[in-house]
């Protein structure tokens, strides 16, 4: 069936572009809300069409765009949450604020047998992402179904043929959502509309054009011993007097997600003039490509560094200073294997001489090192003040939390993803803060990347995206904290409590969304999927809830395409993401920089590996700045968001020595943009301007 499927800038959208695929065996053509070009045009090739949910009000013209206009076109049309609320709207009923808004929840749904629901039982289960409802339905209007609230779940128009779900059928934890999809299809072709048989418009492109064939074909020298050594000693002896150099550091307890780290140093790729980093590094990788060797890990050369929040296609660039450096050298560490290679790439051609001897005086200063390794005296965590350290008050922080309230509330977004800055001078050495650092916090996702003028020191446990170089791509987004216990009992406790807490599986379902979504503008249609839901890991410090998407990149799409259809990572925007971003931008005083970004490696065979910046802290020009906040969701408790915030900061914080820290700054949002931070500078977030102490 062929299907219009209107986006209101929604971040589920292509959720439903899946649902719709997989039940209907046809891609619809997905088109913004405000395209005039396509929904001004002739729409009767379409079988039916789909409105989109998406934030705000059907009152706003803003929001809805042209989907009024779709609507007098007398073709079917099934609107899902704002879709539905428009769809009333047009037929006489009301919109306005529900009593009890939500989003991220699961609840009961009745209906009353209409052929809408046909082989759907009469009670089910669906997620709600609303906080308008619908009410004083028309008679024209049929209500087919209630929440076990009294919201109106589904309607019908009686007049148009138009129907309105408020529910999510596309969400991962919706029940009976293709049988939903098939029986409005059904309905729809029996409407024997006649119909145009030429395409009017197109879906916009989403996969680039097919590939040149790279001008630098590269082959691997490798080296490999048996050899159990430290990844950060090694860095220490070969690569710590290197301007830009590098230590993608896995930690814990050697497993799939944790089993390699890669050392070694590079050349920073030239962007003077600050395009988006995504654009300049798909060109680089265009250019060069590796002969297939038989290694057991993904990277094999090709390019290391991270990604700033601000480098994106949504928000501003206000500064983006995203690095990446050029990779032809490296150091690969198997945990699990005990094993070590040394990687040198070269020309397929060129003589191999002098890569050969680098990689075998590279094992032999790596077996001195694991020679004279010694068990290192266990690290005592600083139990640091962080308050003292913060960018912002308590209160102005609390006010910007209900700011978030408000809005969620209204509609006008689902989850807000609110952060800060805490900022230290720094007068200590970079090389064994890190080391305390990673001993405090072993995490699959480590990392220590020094450029000139800037330090990344990361402990972040969370996987933004792994790109296999079969094309299998995975997202494993964290949503969900609680601060470990050191009464085992007690500790048993809080994880029971984060499997059943309704806010905590809130804020995940939206994430794994929002990610499928993201995925799904990329991925070959019918491939999403999530083997893992919801589920707890614990690290050192925390508990965190986390879930995994899965999908099959689409050809020619590469590994740099999904990075920029799923960038900035969902899990610290919130959704729907381009809405939320524009609050974030209205609240948060200063750009987040390399935090909330994204870190790792992108190699010359297409894979690619990256961790969300969290748990991190950046040093420059003197000053350490620590990212950290929440999700802030219907059912969030300010004090509870806010000790949350501090809790996560902690984890770079904890890992300095007192000594350290030369002078203190609450350089408010400034993310050491260079600036002096013996000035004192406003706050705004939250809406009222404090000058800080």
């Amino acid at each position: 069936m062929r299907t219009l499927l209107v986006d209101h800038y929604d971040s589920y959208t292509y959720n439903l572009a899946e649902l719709i695929y997989t039940v209907y065996g046809e891609r619809p053509v997905v088109v913004r809300n405000d395209d005039r070009r396509a929904l001004e045009g002739d729409l009767s090739f379409f079988d039916a069409v789909v409105l989109s949910p998406g934030p705000g009000s059907p009152h706003v013209a803003a929001d809805v765009g042209l989907s009024p206009h779709v609507l007098r076109q007398g073709l079917p049309v099934l609107g899902v949450c704002l879709g539905h609320q428009l769809i009333a709207v047009a037929a006489g009923a009301a919109v306005r604020r529900s009593p009890a808004p939500r989003h991220g929840y699961i609840d009961e749904v009745v209906h009353y047998g209409d052929e809408f629901f046909r082989d759907i039982p009469e009670r089910f289960r669906a997620v709600r992402y609303h906080s308008l409802h619908v009410t004083e339905v028309p008679d024209r209007v049929a209500v087919l179904a209630h929440g076990a609230d009294g919201t109106v779940m589904a309607l019908k128009d009686t007049i148009e043929p138009w129907w309105g779900v408020q529910f999510h059928p596309e969400s991962i934890c919706s029940e009976y959502g293709a049988q939903l999809l098939e029986n409005f299809g059904a309905i729809a072709r029996r409407g024997d509309r006649r119909r145009r048989e030429h395409v009017s418009i197109e879906a916009a492109s989403t996969t680039p054009a097919a590939a040149c064939q790279p001008a630098i074909v590269l082959r691997a020298v490798t080296e490999r011993a048996e050899l159990v050594v430290d990844a950060e000693e090694a860095f220490a002896e070969l690569f710590l007097e290197s301007d830009h150099a590098f230590l993608l550091d896995s930690g814990g307890e050697p497993g799939e997600l944790n089993r390699f780290s890669y050392l070694g140093a590079g050349a920073p790729i030239p962007n003077g003039s600050g395009r988006p980093s995504f654009d300049v590094l798909a060109e680089s990788l265009a250019d060069r490509t590796v002969h297939p060797v038989d290694l057991p890990f993904d990277f094999c050369g090709g390019y290391v560094g991270f990604t700033e929040y601000e480098d994106n296609d949504v928000a501003p660039r206000k500064r983006p200073t995203s690095t990446w450096m050029s990779v032809d050298r490296f150091v690969a560490i198997d945990r699990l294997d005990k094993r070590v290679w040394a990687v040198a790439l070269v020309p397929q051609d060129a003589d191999d001489t002098s890569a050969v001897r680098w990689a075998r005086d590279v094992l032999r200063d790596l077996r001195a090192v694991a020679a004279r390794s010694q068990r290192t005296a266990p690290v005592e965590r600083w139990d640091a003040p962080a308050e003292d350290f913060l960018g912002i008050s308590r209160s102005d922080y609390l006010g910007a939390i209900g700011t978030c309230m408000d809005l969620l509330e209204a509609g006008e977004t689902y989850e807000v993803c609110l952060t800060t800055t805490l900022n230290a001078r720094f007068a200590g050495p970079s090389q064994e803060y890190y080391r305390r650092l990673r001993a405090l916090n072993p995490v699959p996702y480590g990392a220590y990347i020094r450029i000139p003028g800037v330090e990344v020191f990361s402990a972040s446990p969370e996987q933004f995206l792994r790109i296999r170089t079969d094309g299998v791509v995975s997202a494993r987004p964290m949503k969900g904290t609680v601060r470990r216990l050191d009464n085992d009992p007690a500790d048993a406790e809080q994880v029971q409590r984060m499997r059943t807490d309704d806010k905590i599986l809130a804020e995940n379902l939206m994430i794994a969304d929002l990610l499928r979504n993201d995925l799904a503008v990329v991925c070959t249609p019918g491939t999403i999927d999530v083997p893992r839901l919801m589920e707890i890991e614990s690290y050192a410090t925390v508990h965190q809830m986390i879930t995994e998407v899965t999908g099959r990149i689409d050809p020619p799409a590469g590994a740099t395409d999904v990075v920029r259809a799923c960038f900035p990572p969902g899990s610290m925007t919130g959704a729907p993401k381009v809405r939320t971003m524009s609050i974030i931008e209205d609240l948060e005083n200063g750009p987040r920089r390399a935090y909330s970004g994204c870190l790792g490696y992108f190699s010359l065979t297409g894979a690619a590996t990256l961790s969300v910046v969290i748990r991190t802290a950046v040093l420059e020009s003197g000053t350490l700045s620590i990212g950290a906040g929440g999700a802030i969701v219907l059912g969030s408790e300010p004090a509870a968001e806010y000790d949350e915030m501090i809790l996560k900061s902690k984890t770079a914080l904890d890992a300095l020595l007192p000594e350290w820290v030369a002078g203190r700054t609450h350089a408010a949002g400034s993310r050491s943009t260079g600036e002096n931070p013996s000035e004192t500078p406003l706050s705004s977030i939250g809406g009222e301007q404090v000058a800080r102490p």
